[in-house]
């Protein structure tokens, strides 16, 4: 029952969010649209970030670690572009809503485990040592949140194939170079 509470809840904040900007949704609006107490909503979330971090989490699941992992990573930030473009409404509300510095947080936790990932699996048999390959990561994570934060900015107008495109060639370009780079031989 807990779960499919947790799932209502979420379903109904996806729902308002498309109408209402988040800093103007209330737990108060979010209970009386959902049906339940707000006792209810306070037992699963401790408050309106906490519901947003766990949206967040879910709707980024479905994109991160299974497409790095098998080295297709192109693939996930195609199809999150795209659902970005046509939940504008929704990215609005949120972009619109949040401190830069929270939005990068979220964008850095969205990328960390899928940028390690995927790096550690580029450097499969490279003779790397763990703090450059942290300094490969790093660089990858500042540039996925510009790269991102550029397409937020842009109001998400960009072609995401092409846009992606030219990314992979840089990003990939960048990895094989840094281990190779780095490469104690």
């Amino acid at each position: 029952m807990a779960q499919f509470t947790k799932k209502a809840i979420l379903d109904t904040f996806q729902e308002i969010l498309e109408d209402t900007p988040f800093d103007k949704i209330t737990v108060s609006m979010l209970v009386k649209k959902c049906g339940i107490s707000p006792n209810t909503f306070y037992y699963h979330y401790h408050d309106i970030y906490d519901l947003l971090d766990a949206w967040l989490h879910r709707i980024l699941q479905k994109y991160t670690v299974e497409y790095f992992s098998n080295g297709d990573w192109s693939m996930v930030v195609r199809a999150f572009l795209r659902d970005c473009q046509t939940h504008t409404n929704i990215f609005d509300h949120i972009y619109l809503s949040l401190t830069h510095e929270r939005l990068e947080r979220y964008v850095f936790s969205m990328t960390d485990d899928a940028i390690t990932l995927y790096v550690k699996m580029r450097a499969a048999g490279s003779r790397v040592t763990e703090d450059r390959l942290h300094r490969i990561i790093n660089f990858c994570r500042y540039a996925s949140l510009g790269f991102f934060m550029e397409f937020i900015w842009n109001r998400m107008s960009y072609d995401v194939d092409a846009m992606v495109d030219d990314f992979a060639i840089l990003f990939d370009g960048f990895v094989d170079q840094a281990l190779k780079s780095f490469s104690e031989e």
